[in-house]
């Protein structure tokens, strides 16, 4: 969904396979070599929008079933092309043309960084833990990748604390970059008007933050500047 409803959050995204959209047409590679006036067929309103956009010629039609009877379809001539999520078409006995997404707009959250997040709240103040993991496999690249705080819930900007440096700052976003199979932890903590021209935040214990619940005395008190 675009927007979230009240209530509800995308507390974790998970790891994804290959997010890239496979184009199904005999005799063609890319959109640019569909035909004239060609009828598509997808289920996707997203795919539809971009199609239309990037070729208002197409004759794109509404397309259902599971993926064999989408390229029977095709195969049969009922339709001169098919666009569906790649991960979906493995093992299809076909040849497949990968849309690259450059053209089909950029993958959905979930190709990069996985993130899940959880909280805690103490006398109404709530600190979100967030946590971002590379599952690439070892020998891949780093992988930098961020994450807005609306998208997890958070209106506004947070002081958001780099549990691994320490290291913390006013914030509306949680970025990271990581080596394959690795990891970092980072706290948003709410902020408050400490009454003499200035703001002051409680990152907590920054090596017992499963025990920031249970020992308030041991939350590291930090006053910003104005």
């Amino acid at each position: 969904p675009t927007f979230l409803p009240d209530g509800m959050r995308l507390a974790a995204y998970l790891d994804r396979e290959d997010p890239r959209d496979a184009l199904i047409a005999p005799g063609a590679n890319s959109i640019e070599d569909l035909k004239q006036g060609a009828v598509v067929g997808t289920a996707s309103l997203r795919r539809e929008a971009i199609l239309r956009n990037l070729r208002p010629d197409l004759d794109v039609v509404l397309l259902r079933g599971n993926v064999g009877s989408r390229l029977k379809k095709v195969a049969d001539g009922k339709l001169d092309a098919a666009i569906l999520a790649h991960a979906g078409t493995a093992g299809a006995d076909r040849p497949l043309a990968l849309i690259d997404s450059c053209l089909f707009g950029a993958p959905a959250r979930g190709e990069r960084l996985a993130w899940a997040t959880t909280e805690i709240v103490v006398d109404g103040a709530v600190w979100t833990y967030v946590v971002a993991l590379n599952t690439a496999d070892p020998g891949s690249g780093s992988v930098e990748d961020r994450v807005a705080l609306a998208e997890i819930g958070i209106a506004g900007t947070r002081y958001v604390y780099d549990w691994r440096t320490g290291q913390g700052d006013l914030d509306d976003e949680v970025r990271a970059g990581l080596a394959p199979r690795d990891w970092a932890l980072f706290v948003c903590c709410p902020v408050v008007d400490d009454g003499n021209g200035g703001i002051s935040v409680t990152v907590g214990d920054p090596t017992k933050y499963a025990t920031m619940a249970t020992a308030p005395e041991r939350w590291e008190r930090r006053r910003l500047s104005a």
